[in-house]
């Protein structure tokens, strides 16, 4: 839906995957779909203004982030990653060297490079585009596991009810029932010395030991 609405058509069946996960990824507050699209737009607008084709940039705006929904190497930059990609898949080399430069500024950037760097910019620093409540809210969670992740012993950790309660998993192993208490209690005391947060928040540590067997 999102690439009908520039007017695009015939993307691989890979890329259309990726685009469908960009739905439900919010970097820095915004979420990263409707951000693409409104990349594709501006710089797509740009462009005909000034005379140039802007079918190329509806679609390296489009795709621009699609590096984020993939699974690659976490060592390299989410766009460096997009753009390897699309060069793999056969894409218009003015559409991958315009993402690559979004990363790393070429000594001779194309027209199609300029005005993609200049649209995500435009974006990105409009009023509202990034939702400052939401940014808070994501890092309170973030920290909330952290901290319960630091401990020695636990396995998981998970934010949940909108960051009122922390559960964490233990290593049945290595964190004993009698123990299982008292990391509730030094989680919550570390909780209220790192983490800023209203109201209050539940520690619920789960030590499950588990048999399976099988009848044959």
């Amino acid at each position: 839906a999102a690439a009908f609405s520039l007017g695009i058509t015939g993307l691989p069946a890979r890329l259309t995957r990726l685009l469908g996960r960009l739905r439900y990824r919010v970097i820095q507050g915004y979420n990263l779909l409707d951000h693409s699209l409104a990349v594709a737009q501006c710089a797509a607008g740009m462009a005909t203004l000034l005379g140039i084709p802007p079918d190329p940039l509806k679609r390296a705006g489009l795709l621009h982030e699609v590096g984020h929904a993939e699974d690659g190497d976490p060592d390299i930059h989410p766009l460096l990653v997009g753009a390897n990609l699309l060069a793999k898949l056969g894409e218009d080399p003015r559409i991958v060297e315009a993402i690559r430069a979004l990363h790393t500024a070429l000594p001779e950037a194309t027209p199609e490079a300029v005005l993609l760097r200049a649209a995500e910019n435009l974006v990105l620093n409009r009023p509202g585009e990034r939702d400052e409540h939401l940014m808070a809210y994501v890092e309170r969670l973030s920290q909330l596991e952290e901290v319960a992740s630091s401990f020695q012993g636990v396995q998981r950790a998970y934010a949940m009810r909108a960051g009122k309660e922390i559960r964490v998993i233990v290593e049945a192993a290595r964190i004993g029932d009698q123990e299982v208490g008292t990391l509730s209690r030094d989680i919550a005391t570390r909780i209220e010395k790192d983490v800023k947060y209203p109201g209050m928040i539940k520690v619920s540590v789960i030590r499950e030991t588990r048999a399976v067997d099988y009848a044959t």
